[in-house]
């Protein structure tokens, strides 16, 4: 909440190591770091949105931790600027996070999944592990594909957030800033 120009009653969480010495530089109060609480909203960038508001994030390595907070939001709200829009997921790069000895074996599992994996070479998450980059895939099906790898024996997380997609993406672009919600489910209502 912002009172006489300044923010108030505002903790924040941070998802990587550098933009968590960046907020305590800039003296914002931050939650522990085993995440104590659940928390009102999450506001994120993503490298990739589908019209369903499934997202593609993880381009800097800090997916894991990302999917951890947006999971544990009760609004996730996603920041981008319209070149990230896109009729089917899969152009960027999906990266997958993976235990370091598995690395192979990972990447042997994508392949049979379509995808080519490429190892992000001098990375190390701040969780310890490695990156596997996923090119040339064409998400139809975004769901099934997370669970699919979310199933492979040495992969720590996927950077497909279509179980837990966004609430709001707010798009800047050349007309200006506007807001895409999801649209309501047709059909019967479901108890």
């Amino acid at each position: 909440m912002l009172q006489n120009g300044e923010l108030k009653n505002i903790v924040g969480f941070a998802t990587s190591r550098v933009s968590w010495d960046a907020a305590v530089e800039l003296k914002i109060p931050m939650l522990p770091e085993d995440l104590p609480k659940a928390i009102d909203v999450t506001i994120d960038g993503a490298d990739e949105v589908d019209p369903q508001l499934n997202l593609i994030k993880g381009g800097g390595g800090a997916l894991l931790r990302e999917k951890i907070v947006a999971s544990a939001a009760d609004r996730f709200i996603v920041v981008v600027d319209s070149s990230k829009i896109v009729d089917h997921l899969g152009k960027f790069p999906l990266p997958v996070e993976v235990i370091p000895m598995a690395r192979s074996h990972v990447a042997r599992r994508l392949v049979a999944l379509g995808g080519n994996p490429v190892w992000r070479e001098r990375v190390v998450t701040d969780n310890g592990n490695v990156i596997l980059d996923v090119h040339h895939l064409r998400l139809t099906d975004p769901g099934a594909f997370e669970t699919a790898v979310n199933q492979i024996a040495g992969v720590v997380t996927v950077g497909l957030f279509a179980h837990r997609g966004a609430d709001e993406i707010i798009v800047a672009g050349d007309g200006g800033v506007r807001k895409i919600v999801p649209r309501p489910r047709t059909g019967p209502a479901t108890a």
